[in-house]
């Protein structure tokens, strides 16, 4: 209201006038303020690009974290399917530089086709050990650790089936065939995979934060 009756007293002219000197009069202390308040903008914005930033690249790890793990856990799930096709064997003889017909050998049949899956979970494992050089320097050691379990699982599965392959397991052989092949399914999974599946829901709850 005060406005209106400042205006209503002075023409435009005047009143622009009035604004002019005003500022004229106090133009340090409007650059001043103004210098303030664009300074506090800018730490501001800033602060808050580095909020979205570093959300951005947490998640992207979290992301790439899991995707390793899920892929980890696939490939240890193809290598102890206990149903090997002959096209696989074929293929994986042929890869060994073994003929086709050695087929009917068992030993030689099962160690081009268990090397050649192996390669796939190798694979996996050290694209994963990747992922965790930056999850350490990104998070610390406690993020690497969650895995722990996981990995010690995949170790305990590649010296079983070194075990089988090289013929050491006579004296062991029920527990040697439990970790190699698995005898479970999509809804009952066998003692083996329900460790790893555990495993991974351990890791998954810690990277719950990251993928929010």
């Amino acid at each position: 209201m005060k406005i209106i009756n400042f205006i209503s007293v002075y023409p435009t002219i005047e009143l622009t006038k009035e604004i002019i000197e005003f500022l004229n009069k106090n133009s340090d202390a409007i650059t001043a303020t103004s210098a303030i308040i664009i300074t506090f903008l800018a730490i501001k914005g800033v602060k808050e690009w580095q909020l979205q930033t570093k959300g951005k690249t947490n998640y992207e790890i979290a992301r790439r974290y899991l995707k390793a793990i899920l892929k980890l856990r696939d490939e240890i799930k193809y290598v102890r399917n206990p149903l090997i096709t002959f096209s696989e064997m074929e293929t994986a003889l042929k890869e060994s530089g073994f003929e086709s017909e050695t087929y009917k050998d068992n030993m030689k049949t099962n160690v081009a086709v268990y090397s050649r899956r192996w390669k796939s979970v190798r694979k996996a494992w050290t694209n994963l050990e990747a992922e965790l050089l930056e999850v350490e320097v990104s998070w610390g050691i406690e993020a690497v650790k969650v895995s722990t379990p996981l990995i010690d699982s995949t170790k305990k599965l590649y010296w079983a089936l070194q075990s089988f392959l090289n013929n050491n397991h006579k004296n062991d052989i029920e527990s040697i065939e439990d970790l190699i092949y698995d005898k479970g399914n999509s809804e009952t999974p066998d003692v083996f995979f329900s460790d790893i599946l555990n495993n991974i829901g351990k890791i998954k709850e810690f990277l719950k934060p990251h993928l929010l």
